[in-house]
């Protein structure tokens, strides 16, 4: 019933692409692909490694569906070959993305060991009762095993994600200092800075001090935080914005704090934006 109710849905997706596939003012190839992706494939996508435990019988009315996307979206004809359609298009048959997505799942899954699917998954039980009846489908972690095998998953090299024990909103803000920032930039001169930054040093004396910034050379970025004898830089992805690099020498610095001795410490950092999404309980850059 279930691959009945996704092909309902794909057929009706599909009417949308026999439309603006007209031959003299339709859309071209790369809008058709990127229309059968996002509304006939995203359905095909869903759930499909749990439903991908159906028979193969079942599951071939699913295949028929993207290949009529295909061909709509590549103007080809109905005798075009299957293995043609999808090199055209750039898109791994139904049972290979299946097997993609189960795998991305079971990496994701492999960062939370709390999770109550993670023992059904990685120390399935019963694989001799599945063995001994062929006929039977298997469940989600015995289908997969032979999946992780092949490329040879190690869970030790993947972060696990640890829940805070204390929720975020009992977390009180950053105190935050904006002496430096009341003056323009362009009109203040720099010891006038120097003089000011040595006072708010005078004040947090007893306080060890962390530095940081993040730098950006063409497609370069970096990121790093200095507190004495300590120094931790981080190398980008390329491409990063400079937000991203300043926010990050933050997180470098707060590393610092935690392997260090001591209770009171001072983060000088030079990003204005960063201290103020630093300030927000709920910042919109991710």
């Amino acid at each position: 019933k279930h691959i009945a109710y996704v092909k309902d849905k794909c057929l009706r997706a599909l009417n949308v692409l026999k439309v603006v596939s007209h031959t003299e003012w339709g859309g071209d190839r790369k809008v058709l692909l990127r229309l059968y992706r996002s509304l006939v494939r995203s359905k095909l996508d869903y759930g499909c490694f749990i439903y991908g435990s159906a028979r193969k019988s079942y599951l071939k009315v699913l295949d028929s569906i993207a290949h009529q996307g295909l061909r709509l979206a590549l103007g080809t004809f109905r005798t075009s070959p299957i293995h043609s359609l999808y090199a055209e298009a750039g898109e791994a048959p139904l049972h290979l993305r299946r097997s993609k997505l189960a795998l991305q799942y079971i990496v994701k899954l492999s960062q939370n060991r709390n999770n109550p699917t993670y023992k059904v998954v990685f120390n399935p039980k019963f694989t001799c009762l599945f063995r001994n009846n062929p006929n039977a489908i298997p469940t989600f972690g015995i289908r997969n095993k032979k999946l992780m095998n092949e490329i040879e998953l190690n869970e030790k090299v993947i972060i696990n994600v640890e829940t805070p024990t204390d929720p975020p909103w009992f977390a009180g803000k950053p105190h935050i200092i904006w002496t430096l920032s009341k003056h323009r930039k362009d009109q203040t001169n720099s010891t006038i800075y120097k003089r000011l930054f040595c006072e708010v040093r005078d004040v947090f004396k007893g306080y060890k001090s962390v530095y940081t910034d993040g730098s950006k050379m063409d497609d370069a970025v970096a990121a790093a935080a200095v507190s004495g004898d300590y120094e931790s830089s981080r190398r980008l992805p390329d491409g990063s914005s400079i937000f991203t690099a300043e926010i990050r020498a933050i997180l470098l610095a707060f590393c610092i704090i935690r392997h260090t001795p001591g209770k009171n410490f001072i983060v000088f950092s030079d990003s204005k934006s960063s201290l103020q999404a630093m300030e927000q309980m709920e910042p919109k850059n991710p």
